[in-house]
């Protein structure tokens, strides 16, 4: 759709900047193909690490809700919360580190 009306615009342009606005999409499209093979397997690796954090982190959760009477029968709760404050603390690290760089990427595009 854009496309369409980039073109519906240039048709009402001078034709030097009619020939520059044709011109300059396939040097974005080029620049956009470049930028995606140069960071995409990067950013493919950071929200992997992102994920796996937060399946980690739920897992966790999970197993420790399960698991509280035994936990609190045996007075491990302290041990626990940092376990829990570390696993969180992973999960955090790796979502701001993967978020940081999609959004670097776009700026990048812009």
């Amino acid at each position: 759709v854009k496309l369409i009306l980039t073109m519906q615009v240039a048709v009402g342009l001078p034709i030097e900047s009619a020939v520059m606005l044709v011109a300059a999409i396939p040097v974005m499209v080029g620049a956009l193909i470049l930028l995606r093979l140069c960071r995409s397997s990067t950013q493919f690796k950071k929200h992997h690490e992102a994920f796996v954090a937060d399946d980690n982190w739920a897992s966790f959760v999970t197993m420790c809700s399960y698991a509280s009477p035994v936990i609190l029968t045996y007075k491990q709760g302290w041990n626990f919360v940092g376990l829990f404050q570390d696993c969180h603390q992973r999960y955090n690290s790796a979502a701001y580190n993967a978020s940081v760089y999609s959004a670097d990427t776009l700026w990048i595009l812009r």
